[in-house]
């Protein structure tokens, strides 16, 4: 059976009440205790408390566990560059764009970008062409031979 994990939510005022007590003088060991939080919370919304005043009490959204893992265009044109130069795989790819480039990929993540079509620059953006869709975006030119030449292979 699995164990529930649900976190009482303290209101503001519950939290005033529990920073009214230690000022008057009562130990945080037996405000924790009668309030039934650790001295953990106690300080943690002490703390937040003392810097924001009353706002920096009410209850705050958690912070995301993981980073948002958007690499700009020109900086995932530059792996697969760099990975058709050296041949690395990905961990080599990754220290390599550090060393070089001072830029910080994980491996993981140098993995999934390879597993995608090359990116091809159109116009002004960066978008994934699967080679096959090369023949069709170029499908209105008449000439095979400038279909040819246009290929980025």
């Amino acid at each position: 059976m699995l164990k529930e994990t649900s976190k009482k939510v303290h209101s503001v005022e519950e939290k005033l009440q529990w920073f009214r007590q230690a000022k008057k003088g009562t130990p945080i060991s037996e405000i924790t205790q009668k309030f039934n939080i650790s001295r953990k919370t106690y300080y943690k919304w002490y703390k937040r408390f003392v810097l924001d005043g009353k706002e920096g009490l009410s209850n705050l959204p958690p912070i995301p566990k993981r980073k948002n893992r958007k690499i700009s265009p020109e900086n995932i044109i530059l792996v697969f560059k760099v990975k058709e130069e050296t041949g690395f795989g990905p961990r080599k790819l990754s220290s390599f764009l550090f060393e070089n480039y001072l830029l910080k990929i994980s491996p993981s993540y140098i993995f999934i970008i390879l597993k995608k079509p090359k990116p091809v620059l159109t116009d002004s953006s960066t978008k994934y062409l699967h080679p096959a869709d090369y023949v069709t975006q170029y499908r209105k030119d008449a000439n095979l031979d400038l279909i040819i030449n246009r290929l980025p292979l």
